[in-house]
């Protein structure tokens, strides 16, 4: 590119690559407010002062480093030491499932999975459904997914794995009472036509 600009859109994208985030929101707020001063000025008959608009850029640019701020959402640190993964026995598939929750948006996303005792992928499935930001409820739902992934790919010797202690417990329970208990009955239906 020449040391000019050929239009205003080049002269942006130029900026958009060598100025930080701050630096662009303050100077579309800039921008923003000085048009919004010249219409008042052209549609209204009504001046503003370099001075008042000055500090309405300030207050402005303030509010979004602040709103920005208050988005930020601190997460608990987690334990990130290397996991390793157990491969199921000679003739054997297995099917891991994890998941995550956006409570904010009412979202569950979750992934399934599968392989074989080589390590080689069978299958994988990933889902996002707008449901209960409920752990538990999302954690019930994966292996639901999983389980019946299992049954229409009409696998029978498969080892389901993943890291709710919980849903596990509940599936290895006779009769589940819990806000989970349908899917974890649905769960058990479909594990019962399996041969492992």
């Amino acid at each position: 590119m020449s040391s000019f600009a050929e239009s205003f859109r080049e002269l942006l994208e130029s900026m958009l690559d060598k100025f930080p985030f701050e630096v662009l929101c303050e100077m579309a707020v800039r921008a923003k407010l000085l048009w919004h001063r010249r219409n008042c000025l052209v549609f209204e008959d009504s001046f503003s002062s370099p001075a008042r608009l000055s500090k309405k850029i300030q207050a402005e640019v303030a509010l979004i480093r602040s709103e920005a701020e208050q988005r930020v959402v601190k997460q608990p640190k987690q334990d990130l030491s290397p996991q390793t993964w157990t491969p199921p026995p000679l003739g054997v598939l297995k099917a891991n499932w994890d998941v995550v929750v956006d409570k904010t948006n009412s979202r569950v996303g979750l992934g399934v999975v599968i392989r074989d005792s080589k390590g080689l992928l069978g299958a994988t499935l990933w889902a996002c459904k707008a449901t209960l930001p409920d752990p538990i409820l999302g954690e019930a739902a994966a292996v639901l997914r999983a389980t019946s992934l299992c049954a229409d790919l009409g696998l029978t010797h498969i080892v389901l794995e993943g890291d709710s202690l919980g849903i596990v417990k509940a599936v290895q329970q006779t009769e589940e009472w819990s806000s989970v208990g349908l899917m974890v009955r649905d769960i058990k239906l479909l594990l019962s036509k399996f041969s492992s």
